[in-house]
């Protein structure tokens, strides 16, 4: 007798997007429409539920849908807000609680259905999976609008509203062959251009391969200094999974083999600063995510806040360790201190001792991330 089927994930797992059925595919499109025109709950300009309602927000979060707030978001860690987010030590963490807040969106919008709707990944190595995805959220626009699936332009209900330029008119169309034109442009439709951007200035011409993926899984070091895109690829598994460095150490590599490549494949809308605009985002960085969680249980260099977890990892713990303190004077009261990163309420918080109480120092102890320390008041 051949053996029983397996049984059914637990709910809230994620899925691949080739495993997910055609009704869970179809729900969570469903719930991404929703998304894109219910107010998220802080549109009023105040947290509206929880321990912090009534506390302000950002003015950019002001009047905006679920959707185009996750948008603004992203959008803010490159225009000043949060550096630390790419480029940096805290790249996957940072979009971990992304998809988080995104998952908590799909079902706030949807009434919270007792199957919780999980974001599916994409895993790139698998033509099979690459498929289905274009199959289930449409696919190539060849450098214009994307004409098919539930979030094409003539579908309606999906226009772009949040983009880099605020206040500049809406262009329609992108620049075809100008990746450093088109990455500027503003369509006010969702643009995709397959395996075109990737192959300009010598780039790579093809998805990330498995053997990629096991190469960067190899790597031992967390992050190294300089701490960000220059990081050597040998020891920087971050530098290596954001796609900035290879594992050989060949240095500087823009679109480089891993996550960076996921963007560049895709072109059009993911080569903005707003690349959340396009759908497809959350299902790369659940891929993305999905590799670093391998590492993490690999890896052994696991930061516990807590026992909680009987001795298991659980999903909001973040590598220890992450780099030392380079303020002089708090090197030398503290030099067995190191950077961590910690979730605080859902929001991403730098940690400076070893087991998660702050020191009493000042901000430019924490100038060893990107150099910058001014997060007090950005949410993720």
């Amino acid at each position: 007798m051949p053996p029983p089927p397996p049984s059914p994930p637990p709910a809230g797992t994620r899925r691949s997007i080739s495993a997910a059925t055609a009704s869970q595919k179809q729900r969570l499109n469903d719930a991404v429409l929703k998304m894109k025109t219910t107010p998220s709950p802080w549109a009023s300009g105040y947290v509206s539920t929880g321990p912090n309602a009534g506390l302000p927000v950002p003015r950019r979060w002001h009047n905006l849908s679920w959707w185009d707030t996750l948008v603004t978001i992203h959008l803010t860690v490159h225009n000043g807000g949060n550096p630390f987010a790419h480029q940096g030590p805290a790249f996957p963490m940072w979009h971990r609680l992304l998809l988080r807040m995104l998952e908590q969106g799909l079902n706030d919008v949807m009434g919270n259905p007792a199957e919780p709707i999980t974001q599916t990944y994409w895993d790139w190595t698998r033509p099979l999976q690459t498929a289905r995805l274009w199959n289930s959220i449409g696919g190539d626009g060849f450098g214009q609008c994307v004409l098919d699936g539930p979030f094409a332009h003539a579908a309606g209900g999906f226009n772009i509203s949040v983009s880099e330029n605020f206040v500049l008119p809406f262009e329609e169309l992108f620049v075809p062959g100008s990746l450093a034109d088109s990455s500027n442009l503003s369509p006010s439709c969702l643009v995709r251009q397959f395996a075109t951007s990737a192959t300009i200035g010598g780039g790579y011409p093809a998805l990330p391969t498995s053997h990629s993926v096991e190469q960067t899984l190899q790597i031992a070091a967390y992050d190294s200094w300089p701490y960000d895109m220059n990081a050597l690829g040998s020891i920087s598994f971050r530098n290596v999974l954001e796609g900035w460095g290879g594992p050989n150490n060949f240095g500087l590599t823009p679109g480089g083999p891993m996550h960076n490549q996921g963007h560049r494949w895709i072109g059009g809308t993911m080569l903005s600063q707003a690349s959340p605009n396009d759908p497809s985002f959350f299902h790369h960085h659940a891929n993305v995510d999905r590799i670093y969680q391998s590492w993490l249980e690999n890896s052994g260099q696991i930061y516990y806040a807590n026992e909680e977890n009987g001795g298991k990892p659980a999903p909001a713990d973040y590598p220890a360790k992450l780099t030392p303190l380079t303020n002089a004077a708090c090197k030398a009261k503290y030099p067995e201190y190191r950077i961590y990163l910690h979730n605080v309420d859902g929001v991403m918080t730098l940690e400076v001792s070893p087991n998660g109480t702050p020191v009493s120092c000042d901000a430019s102890c924490l100038q060893s991330i990107n150099g910058v320390a001014d997060w007090d008041n950005e949410a993720l």
